[in-house]
């Protein structure tokens, strides 16, 4: 099989062109930036040349909608405990059966589009799953916290980051969560709903460069959210991730730990100057209209690409 690069041409420039802009009309996702570094080829098949893959109907719910149900119900139920200094209380009485399966099934409703009383019998598994989750993990967790303030719920953060030759990259994503703790540091939270946890990582050079296996979408997320924010709001952050499957045990920690120093990424700080020297190379090379899209190297990137086909790895 021939390998696949394309030359940034004219329409190519165009579309790279429009992130650069300073009326910030359009915006780099996390998502679509992670694609990028999993692969060149992948990130120009969906975001310039706009293939989107086949959209397949199931009457069952997917694991993206799965996720979406956990989110929405979340915002929620939280909304009414925005601005509220140390809500632990008020999140104790919320976590009641009858409160949290209303707010699941309008949700459901929502999403579904279809009535409470015509949930499929898989539809009623998945919701008394997240049910679980949200009672006796989220909120049971965020109830004996040591105290916070939440504000931000879906809250967009974007950033002007500034590159070589003058030049800004619109950055732009939906944190699902910004608490503010005693001490005054921000709290970076994004709910997962996978049964796999992904709270340990290799190092920043391994997010960037490593494997398939290493370079890992979560923890880059919550890194790039933690950056944007002590960029725009100028104080301290602390990226984290809430694997609601998992935080029905005791002893879960929402914190990021790093295997190659050994620690908990206790504050963006102490990572800004290394996440930062290789974002800036990713984006460089990016906006470096000399450089075709390539395909990754490591193939473990395509076991799951939507784009295999076109590959044909």
């Amino acid at each position: 099989v021939e390998p696949i690069e394309v030359a940034t041409g004219e329409y190519e420039q165009e579309i790279l062109s429009r992130y650069l802009c300073a009326d910030g009309k359009h915006s780099l996702s996390p998502t679509a930036l992670f694609r990028y570094i999993e692969c060149p080829l992948k990130f120009y098949l969906h975001s310039v040349a706009k293939l989107k893959p086949q959209d397949e109907i199931s009457d069952t719910i997917d694991a993206l909608t799965f996720g979406n149900i956990l989110h929405l119900t979340m915002q929620s139920l939280y909304t009414q405990l925005k601005d509220k200094s140390n809500p632990m209380a008020e999140i104790a009485k919320l976590a009641k059966r009858s409160i949290v399966e209303e707010a699941v099934d309008r949700t459901i409703e929502g999403l579904l589009h279809t009535k409470k009383e015509l949930f499929s019998g898989d539809t009623i598994l998945v919701r008394d799953i997240i049910i679980k989750y949200i009672i006796r993990g989220i909120l049971r967790y965020d109830a004996q916290s040591d105290g916070f303030t939440i504000k931000g719920l879906e809250e967009e953060v974007s950033c002007a980051y500034p590159i070589s030759n003058n030049r800004h990259v619109n950055l732009q994503g939906v944190a699902d969560r910004i608490d503010v703790l005693p001490n005054g540091m921000l709290q970076v939270i994004d709910y997962k709903s996978g049964n796999t946890p992904h709270l340990e990582f290799n190092g920043i050079d391994a997010l960037f460069n490593g494997s398939a296996m290493e370079r890992i979408s979560n923890i880059f997320q919550t890194l790039l959210y933690s950056m944007m924010l002590r960029r725009t709001q100028g104080k301290e952050t602390m990226p984290t991730l809430y694997f609601a499957a998992k935080m029905l045990g005791d002893d879960y920690s929402p914190k990021i730990f790093n295997k190659g120093k050994g620690e908990y990424v206790e504050k963006y700080s102490d990572y800004a100057e290394e996440f930062e020297s290789k974002l800036n190379s990713v984006l460089e090379e990016l906006f470096d209209f000399a450089i075709p899209f390539k395909q990754a190297e490591d193939e473990d990137a395509c076991t799951y690409c939507d784009f295999k086909k076109i590959c044909r790895r």
